[in-house]
């Protein structure tokens, strides 16, 4: 193959990749193969000197998608009259929108909708797995009365490895013709409760959710599957009443450097 036909297909499954679908064809099913070749893209991706950092669970029922789905109503929206370009760097949340409750992160769900993007065809759902212990900082974070440092330390390991598998998935996906879409806002002890237990009896963590299919041909990506603007607070919607609500999008700006000097 020609070596500028491999670069134009990396960037364009890249560009495919990096945006969120939020709406999907619910009509059609993933071929088996396809879905094989998915998993064994997750599965196999690169980890720190291949320890277990993750389990993976795959849905394609549509009932479990949903259940899953309906424990992800933590996109917040926000007002849309309070944000402008001339006050966007100083703008506040609300009072009482969010909280710092005992050390626990508290949004009121009255201002938020549920991520649609993983309302798709097929769900990957990440896990921590903590089996493999090899590093230092691995073993200190298991001892009783481990600090909350060297516990992050690990978690940190173990949040690189899922970064990298869905990373190779989601590039995997786009090439092969799919949308994609990424969920960490999530209700992590019901969604557990959802999920099989460990070997051990355990309960699972999931960490992220991830939504993989067909999108709806001529319909804008970034309305909801199903959550139209009268479902939500006045000040909060998008557009007409009737319609389906319109998720925000942003720019995701990464500097690049190359050898010291900013692009």
């Amino acid at each position: 193959m020609d070596p500028r036909l491999r670069r134009t297909e990396v960037k364009q499954a890249v560009d495919v990749a990096r945006v969120a679908q939020r709406n999907w064809d619910l009509d059609r099913q993933i071929p088996e193969e396809d879905l094989e070749t998915l998993i064994y893209a997750a599965q196999n991706s690169p980890k720190k000197q291949m320890e277990t950092h993750f389990s993976l669970h795959v849905f394609t029922h549509k009932e479990k998608i949903r259940e899953i789905y309906d424990q992800t109503k933590k996109f917040s929206v926000y007002p849309v009259t309070d944000v402008s370009p001339e006050n966007e760097d100083d703008w506040k949340p609300p009072e009482n929108m969010f909280a710092d409750i005992d050390g626990n992160f508290y949004q009121d769900d009255h201002f938020s909708v549920k991520n649609s993007q993983i309302l798709a065809n097929a769900m990957f759902v990440y896990c921590e797995d903590k089996r493999s212990v090899r590093g230092g900082t691995h073993f200190m974070a298991k001892v009783d009365g481990a600090s909350p440092n060297v516990k992050s330390l690990y978690e940190e390991q173990i949040d690189f490895s899922i970064g990298i598998s869905v990373g190779i998935l989601l590039n995997s996906a786009a090439m092969m013709g799919y949308k994609t879409g990424i969920c960490s806002a999530l209700e992590d002890d019901e969604i557990a409760h959802l999920l099989p237990l460990d070997p051990d009896g355990s309960m699972q963590n999931p960490k992220l959710l991830i939504g993989i299919g067909y999108d709806n041909p001529g319909v804008d990506r970034t309305l909801h599957q199903e959550t139209m603007n009268k479902d939500l607070p006045e000040d909060r919607r998008q557009g007409d009443d009737d319609a389906l609500f319109k998720f925000p999008t942003f720019e995701g700006i990464t500097d690049v450097y190359i050898n010291g000097e900013k692009q």
